[in-house]
């Protein structure tokens, strides 16, 4: 489903006119795609996607130095999220452990990761390949299929279930509103429950 049907589903749902398009400066209109995009957000955050699964490569350059991580990093995957030949290098030094080591060459076993960069220890030698897997912030794309953080465009669609962005834009449409959501709201947490389980997971809120 794209923005524009997802919103006129949601709108059918709580008794408001169905939009023509989210292009509009209806106010409406403008509250659909806010909550449609606070739930997107939500349940990106809330659940490790396999659509949002991506992997990023790194090419040590042979000198002590941070790496940018992939601009659409959001968090780090579970397991064995950076790995270098097969072999996986673990993260969770403190600061005070990290700064106590002395920068040396070789295969990688620790990174640390700050302000969307990341470095190793040792650090890698030229051209030797590390691979980061993550989760992704782009949880929309649109309509050419390119991968975005929010959803803005009539035509612009989820890598997320369209059935949990409907429901969560429905409760929080309905509060906004004043009246009752405690139902719309318990379905809405179910349903990522059911969702989460055949993920890899629900993570706390």
């Amino acid at each position: 489903m794209t923005l524009l049907t997802i919103s006129q589903a949601v709108a059918k749902n709580i008794g408001i006119e169905p939009p023509q398009s989210i292009q509009s400066t209806n106010p409406d209109a403008v509250k659909l795609v806010q909550f449609i995009n606070e739930a997107g957000s939500e349940l990106a955050r809330r659940v490790d996607w396999n659509a949002l699964t991506r992997r990023h490569q790194i090419t040590g350059v042979g000198v002590d130095q941070e790496y940018a991580l992939a601009p659409d990093h959001d968090r780090f995957a579970d397991g064995m999220c950076v790995s270098a030949d097969g072999y996986p290098i673990r993260g969770g030094l403190s600061a005070d452990e990290w700064f106590s080591l002395t920068p040396v060459d070789g295969m990688p076993r620790f990174f640390r990761s700050a302000n969307m960069m990341i470095s190793f220890y040792p650090y890698p030698m030229l051209g030797q390949d590390i691979f980061v897997s993550y989760q992704s912030k782009n949880w929309a794309k649109d309509a050419s299929g390119d991968a975005k953080p929010v959803m803005d465009t009539d035509g612009d669609e989820s890598f997320l279930p369209d059935e949990l962005l409907q429901r969560g834009a429905i409760w929080r449409f309905l509060r906004h509103l004043g009246r009752d959501f405690s139902d719309y709201l318990a379905e809405y947490e179910a349903a990522i429950v059911d969702y989460a389980v055949a993920e890899n997971g629900e993570r706390q809120p």
